[in-house]
């Protein structure tokens, strides 16, 4: 979900939106990002997309997606213990701010899934779970806690992706399969996070993809992102913005707004979304 080609003066690479100390709600910790960013993927990692394979030749310079991969698959390690109190966070209020007083009939889509912070937290609650990222060692994790069900209790509930959405007619044939079984059948896809990288080349496709998962009529998106303003990092989340990625997805605005979310012993102000799908 992420540009894979000349970086758009309007999309942040991860370092430039979250600058030198990554704030995520358990504490600061300072990343060196000169370190992560010179780190590759390790040769064992399975690749389980057509972008990943790309990843790792040594005949082309790496796109501007494949080196964001890279900087997320670098954190991969630690992203467990930078991540759990923004996932906690959100998790704490998801219900609240949804309006769906009982989950348990839900498939949920976690799109960003990351590691799983929030997936795991998700599975015990709902039917069922299907989490997408575009990096891959980020999702290997998560399939490692799936096959191990190491801080993930789940009746075999959760599936887990690497795939681009905005570029899925050029990923993998397993990875196309599963994104067109899940059409018109997800019940609410929550975005991390996320919505703020994608670029303008990639956001109509990205977007109706999205839009495409949700049941019609019924279907929820709900997005927690970094606001636009004063001491905030750059490219954030406005109302304008949010109204266009909606519009994009066949989505109806049901409310937006900026407010507090606690992430562990921290409190962060953040974008909130939810739209819904058109019938």
């Amino acid at each position: 979900f992420l540009q894979r080609s000349t970086p758009s003066s309007t999309t942040p690479t991860v370092v430039e939106a979250f600058g030198s100390s990554y704030r995520i709600g358990r504490s600061s910790r300072p990343i060196h990002h000169e370190a992560f960013l010179q780190r590759s993927i390790p040769s064992s990692t399975t690749k389980t997309t057509k972008t990943a394979n790309m990843m790792m030749s040594n005949n082309k310079e790496p796109t501007a997606q494949e080196k964001v991969n890279q900087e997320w698959d670098g954190m991969a390690g630690e992203w467990d213990d930078l991540a759990s109190g923004y996932a906690s966070g959100l998790h704490a209020v998801l219900w609240t701010e949804t309006s769906m007083d009982d989950p348990s009939p839900l498939h949920v889509v976690d799109f960003g899934c990351g590691s799983g912070l929030l997936t795991q937290r998700l599975a015990p609650q709902v039917a069922r779970v299907t989490a997408i990222d575009a990096a891959p060692k980020m999702v290997e994790l998560l399939q490692d806690k799936i096959r191990s069900r190491r801080a993930l209790q789940t009746n075999n509930n959760v599936q887990a992706y690497s795939g681009i959405l905005g570029n899925l007619p050029h990923e993998s044939d397993d990875f196309q399969r599963a994104m067109a079984s899940l059409q018109g059948t997800v019940d609410l896809i929550v975005a991390s996070s996320v919505l703020n990288f994608i670029p303008d080349a990639d956001l109509e496709a990205t977007c109706r993809q999205l839009g495409a998962l949700l049941k019609p009529g019924t279907g929820l998106l709900f997005h927690t992102d970094w606001p636009s303003g004063e001491g905030q990092p750059a490219h954030g989340m406005t109302e304008e913005k949010a109204q266009r990625l909606y519009a994009l997805a066949g989505l109806t605005a049901e409310s937006t707004r900026v407010g507090p979310l606690k992430m562990g012993g921290d409190e962060q102000t953040v974008f909130f979304g939810l739209a819904r799908k058109s019938s």
